[in-house]
């Protein structure tokens, strides 16, 4: 669901009108992750009224890292939500004492290889015994390492409701000594400035302590490290505070953590010169709009800021080109293009803002859905070849809000707004990360005035040139510059480009790749043929065959896009049912491990890989071999593909024959491939090596027919 929303707000926004959200393939939905999860216990049954402790158990692939409850200077705390019957109550999680990574002088807190997190749940003591408690949820978190990127995943966990909890499972215990435990340690702190000193009582026997990992995001500078000294009455930690806190009050309060990892609570009131307590760190922030003034200045300044971004400046760029043809032109109608231009960039930031929220995803995160990925590298590869000038955008886009005739543009002021918003967001983080996360925790409307003021900041530039007369006077006159300024811009989008196909590299198979750069080359022929014969100067008959060749050809790229299909990875119905008539399966269509299970029960799967020793011992089992040596740079290899090779009438012929089909592939330079090869005579592909039952072979044309490949087999 979470997919397909942003999938739609992605088409939306930048204004192209379609929804292909029922066409999409599963590679889609289930986009490869870096971290997998899965829920345990800490015992094979669960008492009924007792409390029952379960784990998510999240493995990390090498160098990618998650989030601890405070993530520090940017990034996401794990969230787990868990759907129980009635009567049962999840409670908060039980983070464990977090590592530090520091890239480029920003420091995240975290999780390396593998982490649990633990949760309590309360359970009924009424639930029958010999019953199974049937626990589903879904685990959210963000993973990074140079990218980041949002994961998702569902849990699941079956136990039997018994008068004893059973044997304790031991993956539960591992790392449990890493839970920070709730002290008495009473702490003080003094202030000077933005440098804070609190004093701990802390006990000797648990140091020495090596880190001290603020509870509070965003309050507290992070690098340099806090120092931590012991004195005769306990510990001293000298911290700063972070100048672009939310909450510049906020009371020191955190981990202490030992040499051995061990972390240890340390909660705090306000002042040495007051009574210390425990107080829950939630306590603190009792009045959030006391801090909102600063909190919208941050907003409204780092849209200013976002304009400078390279993904950024070619839309404005070219939103301020227009914009100097209008200024000296009609004054009237360039302030009425900077309101709808503002207008585009604040609806937008709205809705976007209202999904992210409702659906609890990352702000910015929307580039780890390769579905949004992949819209964003064609249209703006469209984009970025109106830039170079390959096609007029004017004619496509801008004229849709009245007519080229009238010559307003307004629909294109406002695709200019959607657009800067779209690709912006990503980069919103490293300048109000904190900002933003605060406003999409707070009721409605301040989030609204937040992401508001966000947008305007963005608007700025444009809204006060259009409406200041003595800056229009001072901006140079139209002419062959704007022209060259535009080319110029499109290299910044081009770069953005190339950012998008290496975050995509991340998230989908190299065959989605490959299928995405063939539908930016129809992109490419679709500019082309829009800027040839959809011109101004052509006639009306041109100009609309024009136009429909290229809106069919981007359909075409779209279509290219998403249809990619990913292997099947287990026995479903489908699968089934075309087993059970006989059709036939391509090896490509299966993940290996699921072909190894079809073979074992001699369910025919056509052109496996070739390997000598699985030759040697089809033709020891007086099996009849058809021995495709083929390559993916061999165009007439790919065109008998068509032809003959993976017609299904032809593979149920060989099917009925009993024949087994072996694919040599030679795209790669393989030594031993090339032996195979040249053990026949022959040096070059297509080749094609029949086998009969007693082992005899015979080399077939290179040029084949289905009659040529059925007549080969009845011989």
């Amino acid at each position: 669901m979470k997919k397909f929303v942003i999938l739609i707000l992605s088409m939306w926004s930048l204004a192209f009108g379609q929804n292909f959200g029922s066409s999409l393939p599963g590679f889609l939905a289930e986009a490869e992750t870096n971290t997998q999860v899965r829920l345990i216990a800490d015992a094979e049954n669960f008492v009924p009224g007792e409390t029952l402790m379960v784990g998510l158990v999240m493995e990390m692939n090498d160098h990618w890292h998650t989030y601890w409850s405070n993530p520090g200077d940017a990034g996401m705390p794990t969230m787990v939500s868990l759907d129980l019957p009635d009567g049962f109550t999840q409670g908060e999680i039980l983070w464990p004492a977090p590592e530090r990574f520091v890239v480029e002088g920003l420091v995240s807190l975290g999780y390396e290889e593998k982490v649990i997190l633990r949760m309590m749940i309360e359970t009924p003591a009424d639930f029958p015994l010999g019953e199974t408690l049937a626990i589903t949820g879904e685990a959210t978190w963000l993973e990074c390492k140079e990218a980041c990127i949002p994961g998702s995943g569902d849990v699941s966990l079956n136990l039997l409701a018994a008068e004893d909890a059973g044997e304790a499972n031991p993956e539960f215990l591992e790392g449990i000594e890493k839970l920070y435990r709730e002290t008495d340690w009473v702490g003080s702190f003094e202030e000077n400035g933005d440098q804070v000193v609190l004093r701990v009582n802390a006990a000797e026997t648990d140091g020495p302590f090596v880190h001290f990992f603020p509870f509070e995001e965003g309050a507290w500078m992070l690098e340099p490290e806090p120092v931590i000294e012991k004195t005769a009455d306990g510990i001293e930690i000298r911290l700063t505070r972070n100048p672009a806190a939310i909450d510049p009050e906020a009371v020191p309060e955190g981990l202490l953590v030992n040499e051995k990892g061990w972390g240890f609570s340390i909660n705090t009131l306000s002042s040495a010169s007051e009574e210390v307590a425990a107080v829950p760190s939630a306590d603190v922030q009792a009045a959030p709009t006391y801090h909102f003034l600063p909190v919208l200045l941050m907003a409204f300044f780092g849209g200013v800021i976002l304009n400078l971004l390279p993904c950024v400046f070619p839309v404005l760029g070219l939103k301020v080109s227009g914009f100097l043809e209008q200024a000296h032109g009609d004054l009237k109608q360039a302030k009425l293009h900077s309101l709808v231009f503002s207008l585009g960039i604040l609806v937008s930031l709205w809705i976007l803002a209202g999904i992210v929220s409702s659906l609890n995803l990352a702000w910015g995160g929307q580039l780890g859905d390769p579905t949004t990925v992949i819209v964003l590298i064609l249209l703006l590869s469209l984009f970025t070849l109106n830039l170079f000038g390959v096609f007029e955008i004017g004619y496509f886009f801008t004229r849709l809000g009245g007519g080229a005739s009238q010559k307003k543009g307004y629909a294109g002021s406002f695709f200019s707004g959607t657009l800067v918003t779209v690709i912006a967001t990503p980069c919103t983080a490293p300048f109000m990360g904190g900002a933003i996360s605060w406003a999409l925790t707070q009721p409605a409307i301040l989030a609204f005035i937040v992401f508001t003021a966000l947008g305007l900041g963005i608007a700025a530039p444009y809204v006060i040139l259009s409406f200041s007369p003595k800056l229009m006077g001072k901006m140079p006159r139209p002419g062959a510059w704007m022209e060259t300024f535009k080319q110029g811009s499109a290299f910044f989008m081009l770069a953005f480009v190339w950012v998008l196909f290496w975050v995509l590299s991340e998230l989908v198979p190299v065959a989605v790749l490959n299928r995405v750069l063939g539908a930016v080359c129809l992109m490419t022929l679709a500019a082309w043929i829009l800027g040839k014969w959809g011109a101004i100067h052509r006639s009306k008959k041109s100009k609309r065959i024009g136009k429909l060749l290229g809106v069919v050809l981007i359909v075409l790229a779209f279509m290219l896009s998403f249809s990619y299909q990913a292997p099947i990875d287990e026995l479903n119905p489908e699968l089934q049912a075309r087993i059970d008539a006989a059709d036939p399966i391509m090896y490509h269509e299966l993940e290996p491990e699921l072909v190894e299970k079809l073979q074992a029960e001699e369910v025919p799967v056509h052109w496996t890989p070739f390997t000598p020793e699985k030759l040697d011992a089809l033709l020891a089992a007086q099996k009849p071999v058809f021995i495709d040596f083929t390559a993916k740079w061999c165009l007439t290899c790919q065109a008998n593909k068509r032809s003959s090779l993976y017609k299904p009438e032809v593979l149920r012929a060989l099917q009925d024959a009993g024949v087994i089909t072996l694919a040599a592939d030679l795209t790669k330079d393989d030594p031993i491939l090339k032996e195979a090869l040249a053990s026949y005579g022959r040096r070059g592909v297509p080749t094609y090596i029949v086998y009969n039952q007693q082992g005899e072979w015979t080399l077939l044309s290179e040029t084949l027919t289905p009659g040529l490949v059925t007549g080969s087999i009845q011989k």
